[in-house]
């Protein structure tokens, strides 16, 4: 064996010992033997302050949107109770909008004992986050998710002094240059080979009870709103209805969805939105 499989093994049965001695054996065999999702991901807000070009979450056009804590609760209670997760990520939109982002830290990592849990912000606020914000960082074992758009590049020593100085871990630092543009408005695409090339298929979103395939499926109704246009929305799946295999199987398979993107994806260089229902659009 190895220095690095020694390590790892070590750091894996420490972690089952931990957990063991907090909740017992029968839950470890529970907690292995759910079915599996690699990655979860939350809107703690819908909307952003930041107006970026052809946005895949549609936050630059979503109204004011606050998540409800009770309601965040219950749905990942239910949704725990039946998936293992990976890595679960509470984003937006800007995350830091939210005046309780503090207890949806807590709530995530109560129901959450054995999984990644990642905070994703633009950093705008960061500086003007209370001790409470950071103590509740390091507490819950939260990884923040930093991602430097270039009206923030200029503050990026500056914002990973005050994440070390804070004692938080980082990782997934993004410096989003460019932004993807994938929609086919038309719905001619080939919805498997859509699926097949698309990279935000495993980034399941949890809204109002119920999981969606990707963050584009799921938030398009914010782009039929204001553009008076009528792209099917994933319905998702009621996860207080469905086994945790009926969850997986649903968030891995094409979506009638899937036929509005294209895998022939537009790379577009970052700049503030004229919110125009074309620059959505990728290459047909």
């Amino acid at each position: 064996m190895n220095l690095v499989t020694k390590e790892r093994f070590r750091l894996l049965f420490s972690r089952a010992c931990g957990l063991v001695r907090k909740y017992g054996m029968l839950v470890i065999y529970k907690i292995q033997h759910k079915p599996y999702l690699f990655q979860v991901e939350y809107h703690v807000v819908d909307h952003c302050n930041l107006n970026c070009k052809a946005c895949t979450h549609f936050s630059n056009i979503s109204p004011e949107t606050y998540r409800d804590i009770a309601d965040f609760e219950k749905d990942i209670a239910c949704l725990s109770s039946k998936v293992r997760i990976h890595e679960f990520r509470l984003m937006g939109g800007e995350p830091l909008l939210h005046p309780d982002i503090i207890k949806f830290l807590e709530i995530a990592r109560k129901y959450l004992v054995h999984s990644k849990i990642t905070l994703v912000s633009n950093c705008i606020l960061l500086k003007k986050m209370p001790p409470e914000f950071w103590k509740a960082m390091r507490e819950n074992n939260i990884i923040l998710g930093p991602t430097f758009y270039p009206p923030m590049k200029k503050e990026f020593e500056n914002i990973i002094r005050l994440i070390h100085e804070n004692k938080v871990e980082i990782r997934y630092i993004h410096m989003a240059d460019t932004f993807w543009a994938r929609l086919n408005r038309k719905g001619t695409s080939n919805a498997a080979e859509a699926y097949k090339s698309c990279s935000d298929k495993i980034c399941h979103h949890l809204r109002d009870g119920r999981l969606h395939l990707c963050p584009t499926a799921c938030y398009v109704d914010y782009f039929n709103a204001r553009f008076n246009a009528d792209i099917p929305r994933d319905t998702g799946i009621d996860i207080e209805k469905a086994s945790g295999d009926e969850i997986v199987k649903y968030v891995s398979t094409p979506k009638e969805a899937c036929k509005y993107c294209t895998s022939k994806i537009k790379v577009l260089d970052w700049e503030q939105s004229k919110c125009i229902e074309s620059e959505w659009d990728g290459e047909i």
